[in-house]
């Protein structure tokens, strides 16, 4: 097979110094969409509460783009996120619109 084939993934993207949108992750499957400066946020949940999906992340961040012209993202994930959920999060956040939404970890 492929055994010597390496692939990497950036984590984390630079940002511009505008508007962003942030992304909450939890460990129950969780996301959490908000504009800037709003304190009401859009959530979903998995339908078995254990992992995130991309598929929904992608489809509401496309949305949220959109409507608020945004192109960036903090994600803030709970210290109890998987790191596979925290991945698919990253990746459904990048590849949910063209150009790809640059993307960042809130520490």
């Amino acid at each position: 097979g492929d055994h010597s084939i390496r692939r990497g993934f950036v984590l984390e993207d630079e940002l511009a110094n505008e508007r962003t949108l942030q992304v909450r992750i939890n460990a129950r499957g969780k996301f959490c969409v908000a504009p800037p400066g709003v304190e009401t946020t859009y959530c979903t949940e998995s339908g078995d509460r254990r992992h995130i999906s991309a598929t929904f992340v992608r489809e509401v961040l496309a949305k949220a783009a959109r409507e608020y012209d945004i192109h960036q993202a903090w994600i803030i994930a709970e210290p109890d996120v998987l790191w596979a959920d925290l991945v698919r999060t990253i990746d459904g956040v990048r590849t949910c619109c063209r150009p790809p939404m640059r993307v960042a970890l809130a520490r």
